[in-house]
């Protein structure tokens, strides 16, 4: 039924706390978690276009970004 579950945690206790159903869910259907970490942005996101900040991104974003447009 559900392929993907994503679970968005921006590091508070009310975010972590959805983590244990998500994994649950996935186990019931056989489907995968993505976990999304949600931060603050350090510059106003109209001022750079799509919001990314050149030279800021890590290389496991990076990572995670090459496969995800591989898999679509």
């Amino acid at each position: 039924m559900f392929k993907r579950i994503l679970v968005p945690l921006d590091g508070s206790r009310f975010s972590s706390k959805a983590l244990p159903y998500a994994v649950e869910i996935a186990r019931r259907f056989d489907s995968e978690v993505v976990l999304l970490r949600v931060l603050k942005p350090t510059a106003p996101m109209a001022a750079l276009g799509m919001g990314a900040i050149p030279g800021t991104e890590s290389p496991v974003t990076l990572e995670i970004a090459a496969q995800e447009s591989n898999r679509q």
